[in-house]
C-alpha cells in the first residue's frame, strides 16, 4: 500500500497546490455547467486559502483554511469516502461568501494527509476531526460547527455522542450498526469485518463499499468517478477502515446528544438513499437534530446541487447558532 510522507517538513505552498492541480483544474472546468459554482469566486478562494499541517499520532494532517474577517462561525468541513478535502472548495467558498471561515480537511491517508493510502480506520477519523476541532477554535475563534460529507457525515454523527468542542454539526448522510443500507449488506457486513480482521491492510474497492452506479446524478462528474482522472482520489480503502464502520456503538445514548444538529439527504440520492437516512434518524434522533430531504438533489450535494443544498443550510444555522449575524 502506497504511502504518503513528508520526510523533515511538510510541503510549502506552491509544492501543496502543485499536488492538487488535477482536481483544482477540474473543479475550475465545472463552472461552465455548473451555474451554482459559476456564481462562486472559487479563484479568490484559492487565493485566499492557507494550508496547516496538524500533528496526529507521528503524521501531519493536511487542512485548508479559508479565513473570513470576523466570521459567524467556523466550519470544519470533514470528506467522504476515499475522497479528499480541494474538492471541498465550493463549499467552503460559498461559506466564505456568506460570512463563515472554513476549515477543510483532509482525512488520514488521503488527499494530501501523510499515511497509507485508503487507511484511515473510524477511531482514527475521530481523533483527527477532533483535532481538527480544537485548531477551527484556536485559528479562528467564535462558534464551531461540524459538517459532514457523505461517510463525513456518517463520522461526524457518530462523534456526536463523543460530545464534542462544537455548537452544532450538519451531516450529509447519517448511519446506524443496526440498520442496513440495502440487502446485500447482510452478506457483505460479516465478509468486510472478517476480512478486516484478518487482512487488516487489503484494498477493498470503494465500489464494493457503495453503489458508485448512483454516485452523481450529473454525467460529467459521474465520469469523474468512472474514469479515475484524480489520483489523489482513493478509489480503494484499507479493508480495517472499511470494517471500522460497521460496529459503531455510541459512547452516550443518543437522547442525550444534546448538539443541534442538521441532517442532510438529496431526494434522488440513490448511493445513499432518503429511505435508509430517514431509517437512521428514526432509530438514534438526538432531541435537537432536523431533517431536511433537498428535492431533486443527487449524492454530491456540496458539488452538483450547491444552489440548492445551501438555503436550507444556512437558515438553520441562523437559528441553531446564538447570535448569527451571516447575512
Amino acid at each position: 500500500m502506497r504511502q504518503l510522507s513528508f520526510g523533515t517538513a511538510p510541503p510549502s505552498r506552491r509544492e501543496a497546490e502543485r499536488m492538487l492541480a488535477v482536481p483544482t483544474r477540474l473543479l475550475l472546468e465545472a463552472r461552465e455547467r455548473n451555474p451554482a459554482l459559476a456564481r462562486i469566486d472559487l479563484d479568490r478562494a484559492l487565493e485566499c486559502l492557507e494550508h496547516a499541517w496538524l500533528p496526529y499520532r507521528g503524521l501531519r494532517i493536511h487542512v485548508e483554511v479559508h479565513p473570513v474577517a470576523d466570521a459567524s462561525a467556523t466550519f470544519v468541513i470533514v470528506h467522504g469516502l476515499g475522497d479528499h478535502g480541494r474538492r471541498q472548495l465550493g463549499l467552503a467558498a460559498a461559506l466564505a461568501e456568506h460570512g463563515y471561515a472554513a476549515v477543510v480537511v483532509d482525512r488520514q491517508g488521503h488527499g494530501i494527509s501523510e499515511g497509507r493510502r485508503g487507511d484511515a480506520p473510524l477511531e482514527d477519523d475521530l481523533g483527527v476531526l477532533e483535532l481538527a476541532l480544537r485548531f477551527a477554535r484556536q485559528r479562528c475563534g467564535g462558534p464551531v460547527v461540524i459538517l459532514g460529507d457523505s461517510l463525513g457525515g456518517i463520522m461526524s454523527w457518530y462523534l456526536l455522542t463523543r460530545e464534542p468542542d462544537a455548537e452544532a454539526a450538519v451531516c450529509h448522510c447519517i448511519g446506524h450498526a443496526d440498520v442496513h443500507p440495502d440487502a446485500s449488506f447482510r452478506y457483505k457486513q460479516p465478509l468486510l469485518r472478517g476480512l478486516g480482521k484478518l487482512a487488516p491492510r487489503a484494498r477493498v474497492s470503494v465500489r464494493q463499499v457503495a453503489d458508485y452506479d448512483h454516485v452523481s446524478v450529473d454525467p460529467i462528474t459521474k465520469r469523474y468517478f468512472d474514469d479515475e482522472v484524480d489520483g489523489l482520489f482513493n478509489f480503494t480503502v484499507s479493508a480495517r477502515s472499511a470494517a471500522s464502520y460497521l460496529g459503531f456503538r455510541p459512547r452516550i445514548p443518543w437522547e442525550r446528544v444534546v448538539t443541534p444538529t442538521l441532517v442532510m439527504i438529496g431526494a434522488a440520492d440513490g448511493l445513499v438513499t432518503p429511505e435508509f437516512t430517514r431509517a437512521c434518524f428514526e432509530r438514534a434522533r438526538p432531541p435537537l437534530a432536523e431533517y431536511v430531504s433537498v428535492p431533486a438533489a443527487g449524492h454530491q450535494l456540496f458539488l452538483d446541487h450547491l444552489d440548492v443544498a445551501m438555503p436550507p443550510l444556512f437558515d438553520w444555522a441562523s437559528r441553531a447558532l446564538p447570535g448569527d449575524g451571516a447575512a
